[in-house]
């Protein structure tokens, strides 16, 4: 897959233009636990923490465990609660001395401060506080209008893909095991507005939804058949042309929480 992005530079294709709700566990026998949820550029934060002890009405306390997620490379974090106060829940690693912030405002994560240390022992800066958003309401997805009403007729698929070390991918469904891309149909219900899942290949391998908020431009393929290997995308760039490609075009997609659209401008 990796290889798609070696071979942009020689056939120069279009660059990058580049820029929470919460659920609670229920009571009874488990433990409980609350989910903070927060987004910014480059993905989703969930903040989820665990009571050690039963309590009869749930808030976190020193001593509770945390799960610090980020959709950004697939990273995550573990450890305990130091300290609690309203809207503000301090959090130390497992593996780390260091300690850092989370700033918390009903069931949102407004923001982070300070540097975790993630399950690898890798360090990041947290963005710092007030820079989260909640959660986008609406799915998560690209939707695409301008498509030609007769891509309809003739059972088209569409694929998007933004070609840099940071793109992502748009299309049904994506397959690591099987390395294949499955498209979105084209039928005359959608055609004007087609919804493709979208996703982000983390730095050590694997893909995770998109949810970024940041202008993005892709490469959307049009295809005659619903499945087309990553090695089918490669020589495709090494030729510019492939029996199972009928047409092709560019969208100026803008995301906000992993929700995006645009509209497709064909070459």
């Amino acid at each position: 897959m990796k290889n798609v992005f070696k071979i942009i530079g020689i056939i120069a294709l279009t660059a990058v233009i580049g820029f929470a709700f919460a659920s609670c566990g229920e009571g009874g026998g488990g433990a409980q636990s609350v989910v903070y949820k927060g987004v910014d550029a480059g993905g989703l934060y969930t903040l989820t923490i665990t009571e050690s002890s039963g309590k009869a009405v749930y808030s976190s306390q020193i001593g509770d465990n945390y799960k610090l997620e980020y959709t950004d490379g697939n990273r995550a974090s573990n450890g305990t609660v130091t300290a609690a106060d309203t809207g503000l829940i301090t959090l130390q690693p497992n593996n780390a001395s260091v300690t850092f912030i989370a700033n918390v405002s009903g069931n949102n994560l407004t923001g982070m401060t300070g540097s975790v240390t993630w399950e690898d022992d890798e360090s990041t800066t947290l963005p710092g506080d007030g820079s989260l958003e909640p959660p986008a309401n609406d799915a998560l997805g690209l939707a695409i209008s301008g498509f030609p009403a007769r891509y309809a007729l003739e059972n088209k698929y569409v694929f998007g893909f933004e070609f840099s070390e940071d793109g992502i991918y748009a299309a049904s469904s994506i397959s690591e095991k099987d390395n294949t891309i499955t498209g979105t149909r084209i039928v005359g219900s959608n055609v004007s507005n087609v919804k493709l899942n979208v996703w982000k290949e983390g730095p050590k391998g694997g893909f995770y939804d998109y949810h970024g908020s940041r202008k993005v431009n892709l490469i959307v393929l049009i295809a005659n058949k619903a499945v087309i290997t990553f090695e089918e995308i490669d020589e495709l760039l090494e030729s510019d042309t492939a029996a199972w490609l009928v047409g092709a075009g560019e969208v100026e997609a803008v995301f906000k929480s992993g929700t995006g659209t645009g509209t497709f401008v064909a070459y």
